[in-house]
């Protein structure tokens, strides 16, 4: 699938945000994984130098990107540049969206969270959004922080296609969000309740834990 095809160019009041999760790190491949958060800051691991440099192949081959902006995670920045690598950018970091704070779950597995926290997690699985990970923050807090941030991305490019590389969350989170960005009187940046999610498939053998570099998750957001 060309990414021309998933994402048109802009018009001339419109910025396409491509949003790309980092390339897998150690403690995504391990089994079980654990909750990286914001305190542990691995770089990539082979398979995720991989991934990196096969997204930055396919972003140069199909669409212009003007600029590639980056959270300051290792995780994040190492995949920036790989992307920036064939399409002669310098990824620039963006302090506020940085990883999640898992508070004192990071490098803990589910299993254990839930052996240890059983309250605390079965309330953030019902409502990521106003739960947060313990001593951490919610999917909410994250929302909150970000957002001003890709705001002004989205009113600095008109008319330009960016990439942003930060951590996805998990999809119950992402889900959590964006129903609540919908009942919200003044939606956040104008165009943000039509988000689309999809997977882009560069390579037949990643596995789904491992394949969310190459998820486009993308927003077009008319800029006011």
């Amino acid at each position: 699938m060309k990414l021309s095809k998933m994402v048109p160019h802009p018009e001339t009041d419109v910025t396409n945000l491509l949003l790309i999760r980092h390339g897998a790190t150690p403690p995504n491949e391990q089994r079980p994984f654990i909750l990286q958060g914001c305190g542990i800051n691995p770089s990539l691991s082979e398979s995720g130098q991989k991934q990196a440099a096969a997204l930055g192949q396919f972003l140069s081959s199909t669409s212009p990107i003007h600029h590639v902006y980056c959270s300051p995670m290792t995780r994040a920045r190492e995949t920036a540049e790989a992307i920036c690598e064939p399409l002669g950018l310098t990824p620039q970091e963006v302090a506020e969206i940085h990883e999640c704070d898992v508070g004192l779950w990071e490098g803990k597995s589910w299993d254990i969270i839930m052996q240890e926290f059983p309250e605390a997690y079965e309330a953030f699985i019902h409502d990521p959004y106003q739960n947060r990970y313990e001593g951490g923050e919610s999917y909410g807090d994250v929302l909150n922080r970000t957002e001003p941030a890709i705001q002004s991305l989205l009113d600095r490019h008109l008319g330009e296609t960016i990439v942003a590389v930060a951590a996805s969350g998990n999809k119950q989170g992402q889900r959590s969000c964006t129903d609540q960005y919908r009942d919200q009187p003044h939606p956040l940046p104008a165009g943000r309740n039509e988000s689309h999610h999809d997977e882009l498939h560069l390579s037949p053998e990643w596995d789904s834990a491992l394949i969310s570099l190459a998820s486009l998750q993308w927003v077009l957001s008319n800029s006011r």
